[in-house]
């Protein structure tokens, strides 16, 4: 499938799609039509359409991509309480609707990591842990499959990324997925 330029605007709590390249169910789907808010959880009520023209000409007034890019700058400084530290780093991530999934890249600076989570939780308060990426260990690559009420979450920049080190065993560095 070829890549294309997404352009995002911001309808009814969802995101209209200019385009996109990842495939929805069988059929590669640029746009993905809705009649309601709730529709986009739901994978059975969805129509795929080449462009938003096209569904609006079918009376679809509401559109969701078939992934959404997030990223996250880490730091300390978002960490509850603050950790003083030099270290830093970034996540780039992809909602994937067809499947629920989130496939993050995160790299960064931060020195004996032992552990790295995505966790439900808004800024300035700790949240729960929904995906344990691993050991931390710069880069990161993972993919986590996420509940309804954890792709809410996302979308209303509730999930951030926290990698926690051997000094800072509660996190070091932190960053909301936006």
């Amino acid at each position: 499938m070829e890549s294309t330029t997404m352009k995002k605007i911001f309808v009814s709590a969802l995101f209209v799609l200019a385009s996109c390249s990842l495939a929805y169910a069988d059929t590669s789907c640029d746009v993905v039509g809705i009649k309601s808010t709730k529709q986009f959880l739901k994978k059975t009520q969805r129509t795929c359409f080449a462009t938003p023209a096209a569904a609006k000409k079918k009376g679809f007034t509401q559109f969701a991509p078939t992934a959404i890019g997030f990223k996250a700058t880490m730091d300390g400084t978002q960490e509850v309480p603050t950790v003083v530290t030099s270290a830093a780093g970034s996540c780039t991530a992809v909602f994937k609707s067809s499947d629920s999934t989130l496939t993050l890249i995160c790299v960064h600076t931060a020195t004996s990591p032992i552990a790295a989570h995505v966790h439900n939780g808004p800024v300035g308060q700790d949240g729960a842990v929904i995906c344990d990426l691993g050991s931390g260990v710069s880069p990161i690559v993972a993919t986590c499959t996420l509940s309804a009420a954890n792709v809410s979450a996302l979308l209303t920049g509730l999930l951030y990324v926290n990698v926690h080190t051997e000094a800072n065993s509660g996190g070091e560095i932190r960053g909301q997925l936006l």
